[in-house]
């Protein structure tokens, strides 16, 4: 049984052992560990709230930091990416937990023609969280023919290089921002065949790719609305091969309630509320006469859409699955891009 699921929850993404990022190198140079996903944190409005509660006194350690992330994005937009990265890597020691700084690196990355260390951060970031708009990153740059000439460089750097599977991926995240979604498509699947284990590129395919009736929105896309749906849609299913039998007739669970699932070595409850609220429970069990963990709880917002459900939270990141029924009460719970013969979790309600 893989221990992703176990893995998220407790208490770091170094466990979720699935995440491969095939682009990251680490280096002496090394600003930050991107073979996991990121862990996101509210880092930026605590640390605003906590200078306001101090007072005008002498700058503190974050304050400082936002400053830099601040002259960092001034320098992007004036074209000076040099400068810009190194305001970005010393605002890293103190706003690690900022999405939005991490993608202002990998852009900043991109602008240098550093493709391989951008896709790095890119397939880190969008494991865990949302991508910029069109909108937003149009707006970073002072002169938006620049990067014109910044996404043309990087195709022609593919036309001579098209197994070069880190510019793809750098690539197909641009065709995304900037709405060319069947262009993103094409180069996401040569990025899976080429790198099969980038987990990130191949659960953004799938969502991608699937079946209207079935489809999946990008979990950054989902938790970029910040809002959990009625509680009432989020229903596992499971369509059987008879064509005639009406969608009515399908078998499908209401996941209002309390769940367990019992792989080896832990327990699993999960709980879901009528508020699309939920709250995720791993308790290890004892392993060759050693003591068990420490069990671990998250709780956070229930997202769906279609046959997908997304748990996300503030501090742990998301975890985005398939939910398929198996009566109403039983459904297991299936992470993308898992290796082929994942059974996935087995979920029995508690009555």
């Amino acid at each position: 049984m893989p221990n992703y699921y176990v893995g998220w929850g407790l208490g770091s993404w170094a466990t979720y052992t699935t995440f491969v990022n095939p682009y990251y190198v680490p280096s002496a140079t090394t600003i930050y560990n991107y073979a996991q996903p990121i862990v996101v944190e509210s880092f930026v409005g605590s640390a605003t709230a906590q200078a306001a509660e101090r007072g005008p006194a002498e700058p503190d350690a974050d304050t400082v930091a936002l400053e830099l992330f601040d002259e960092g994005v001034a320098a992007f937009y004036d074209g000076k990416f040099e400068a810009a990265l190194n305001k970005f890597d010393t605002a890293m020691h103190r706003l690690s937990g900022d999405p939005v700084l991490h993608e202002m690196r990998a852009l900043t990355l991109f602008a240098l023609g550093k493709f391989q260390e951008s896709a790095a951060v890119l397939n880190a970031l969008l494991a865990t969280s949302p991508g910029m708009d069109w909108t937003t990153l149009s707006g970073l740059y002072g002169d938006i023919d620049l990067y014109t000439q910044q996404l043309r460089k990087l195709e022609s750097h593919i036309e001579s290089n098209p197994k070069d599977a880190a510019a793809l991926f750098v690539l197909a995240y641009h065709y995304l921002v900037t709405g060319h979604l069947e262009d993103a498509i094409e180069l996401l699947a040569d990025v899976v065949e080429l790198q099969p284990n980038d987990t990130t590129a191949t659960q953004i395919l799938a969502a991608l790719t699937a079946d209207d009736d079935q489809r999946q929105t990008p979990v950054s896309d989902q938790a970029a609305t910040g809002k959990a749906v009625d509680i009432s849609r989020v229903m596992a299913s499971k369509k059987t091969e008879d064509p005639d039998q009406a969608d009515d007739d399908q078998p499908k669970t209401d996941l209002v309630g309390k769940w367990v699932a019992t792989p080896t070595g832990v327990t699993i409850t999960l709980e879901v509320t009528e508020t699309s609220k939920f709250t995720w429970r791993a308790e290890p069990k004892p392993i060759d006469g050693k003591p068990a963990a420490e069990p671990t709880e998250l709780s956070g917002d229930v997202l769906a859409g279609g046959d997908s459900m997304i748990l996300n939270t503030e501090g742990q990141g998301a975890m985005t699955g398939r939910v398929e029924s198996r009566g109403a009460d039983q459904f297991r719970f299936i992470v993308p891009g898992g290796p082929p013969d994942d059974p996935g979790l087995t979920f029995d309600r508690q009555k």
